[in-house]
């Protein structure tokens, strides 16, 4: 997918902090067992010498270098062998003194050897993008601790509470790619949004990539990019809600309901179910005000593939209203 040139800046910018970070613990590291074992010193400059000395032997021996590459070859395999069992005896890893790059298959450029885009800036670029977006989407993440209870009445309201705070801290703590989707309704004030970023603060902090928003906000965000109107170049915040491992859409129904509006979120539902990747959904309207506000298709996708959670009770935010 496209991305923003400040989106490829800031990667490029931790592969370089990460290949930096390599090389200063290699000199640290070299420096540390040098002092402590001198033999790997020698080592390590006999070692460094090796490619002169191969030149050397085919520029000035010509046909009659074969005896003396291999001797060379030898040498120089016994002296890996020798420091390789020194830093074994003084407890040390083999590759100790060589830089421990975050990717060994790229060695944090972000580029393979044939020029191909590595994995690891694939995954950067996405993890920078979610993190652009989340920005501007507001997203201030709350806890499972700080949702209290308390606020519900007593009896079968506060029960079926307890039964959903449980199901979506349990939900977060077990959260794979393969997770369920989950459709959070309920009126407003209930707490849908703030169970929804306590999934999200959870999740994120498994490594995983998660993107929150308004469903308003990222469909003006979405509608300006189709049609070159968007402040940022080059954004494609579709894709990347369609990337993202957990995608939450908040307050689904609020929006001024279009046909683009609406072909979009089919789209996100429908491709996301496609794809496998879990989704979550609060929306205050019912699923027949859903019917009506959208299209059957939507329902029958939400209905079918989405696990209903109801939250009930009052208005939580005048209850913390009123005690103020």
């Amino acid at each position: 997918m496209p991305y923003d040139k400040s989106v490829f800046d800031r990667a490029h910018q931790i592969l370089s902090a990460r290949r930096r970070a390599a090389v200063d613990i290699q000199a640290k590291n070299r420096q540390q067992a040098f002092a402590a074992i001198p033999r790997l010193r020698q080592i390590d400059a006999e070692l460094r010498t090796m490619g002169s000395r191969i030149a050397k032997a085919v520029l000035t021996q010509g046909g009659d270098s074969h005896q003396l590459l291999e001797g060379l070859r030898l040498r120089g395999v016994s002296l890996s062998e020798e420091r390789a069992q020194l830093l074994r005896q003084n407890g040390l890893p083999e590759n100790h003194l060589r830089p421990q790059y975050t990717c060994r298959d790229c060695r944090d450029t972000g580029y393979l050897p044939s020029g191909r885009r590595c994995h690891c800036l694939t995954e950067l670029l996405r993890e920078v993008e979610a993190q652009r977006i989340n920005a501007i989407s507001s997203m201030k993440l709350s806890t499972f601790d700080s949702f209290s209870l308390d606020y519900y009445p007593s009896g079968p309201q506060r029960q079926q509470m307890e039964g959903v705070l449980y199901y979506c801290r349990d939900y977060a703590e077990t959260f794979s790619r393969s997770s369920h989707n989950l459709l959070l309704m309920g009126p407003t004030g209930l707490g849908k949004t703030h169970l929804s970023l306590a999934i999200a603060d959870a999740v994120v902090a498994q490594g995983y990539a998660v993107l929150y928003g308004s469903f308003a906000n990222f469909a003006g965000t979405i509608e300006r990019e189709k049609f070159g109107q968007a402040a940022t170049v080059g954004g494609d915040t579709l894709s990347t809600l369609l990337d993202c491992d957990l995608l939450i859409l908040d307050d689904v129904g609020s929006e001024f309901v279009t046909p683009f509006v609406t072909a979009l979120l089919y789209n996100i539902v429908n491709t996301r179910l496609n794809t496998g990747r879990p989704t979550i959904i609060s929306t205050n309207l019912t699923f027949s005000q859903l019917g009506e506000t959208y299209s059957d298709r939507i329902t029958s996708r939400l209905g079918g593939a989405y696990i209903d959670l109801r939250f009930t009770g009052t208005d939580v935010r005048l209850a913390k209203g009123r005690q103020r």
